[in-house]
């Protein structure tokens, strides 16, 4: 399992070399930029109640959506 993972890690760093600095950078910065969205995200509902998952079950399949 060990040698699995170090092969995985090695083929990642061969396709990585592979790329375009150019269109790594841009990869990147999307990267950066969906976080930055994520992080204000949790921001915006950071103050919302907190509610048990089973009670979140109960309200999806209240509403139908599972």
């Amino acid at each position: 399992m060990e040698k699995m993972e170090r092969l995985r890690k090695t083929r990642l760093a061969v396709e990585c070399a592979k790329l375009d600095p150019v269109l790594e950078k841009a990869l990147a910065e999307e990267g950066f930029a969906e976080d930055a969205e994520d992080i204000v995200a949790c921001e915006e509902r950071a103050h919302e109640p907190d509610m048990a998952f089973e009670d979140v079950l109960k309200d999806l399949k209240k509403r139908g959506r599972i």
